[in-house]
Order: C-alpha cells, then structure tokens, then sequence
C-alpha cells in the first residue's frame, strides 16, 4: 500500500447563485480529476452559490439542510 495521495485543487470563478451552473463546472472538474486519478478533491470556499452576503442571515436563506440525525 502506498502513503502518496493525489491531490486536485480546483481554481473556479462562482457565479453568485447561480447554483445549477456552478454545479456543473463543479462536477466537471470533479470527473476531470478522477480521471486523473486523484484521492482528494479541493474547492473554494462558496464554490456551490458564490461568496457576497452582507450578512449571516442572509447566507442562511440559501442554506440547505443535509439529510441524517
């Protein structure tokens, strides 16, 4: 067994809420690195939604709750 690891960062412009075509550049970079064989994967911060809220609560109303206990 081997101790390297492959790691991928992505550098990526977000579009602010524009979550759907955020998501595919995420998922292409995503198959991009796999196929390169990569073990770790790195985003921004924000990828998904982009990163300008002029407050707490309002990055809140675009949360989304994860499934589980």
């Amino acid at each position: 067994m081997s101790n390297k690891i492959k790691i991928a960062a992505v550098q990526m412009a977000p579009r602010l809420m524009k979550i759907r075509e955020n998501l595919e550049s995420i998922l292409s970079a995503v198959r991009k690195a796999t196929d390169n064989q990569a073990n770790l994967i790195v985003f921004p911060e924000c990828s998904l939604t982009g990163y300008v809220f002029s407050s707490r609560q309002e990055a809140l109303s675009f949360a989304e709750t994860i499934p589980g206990p």
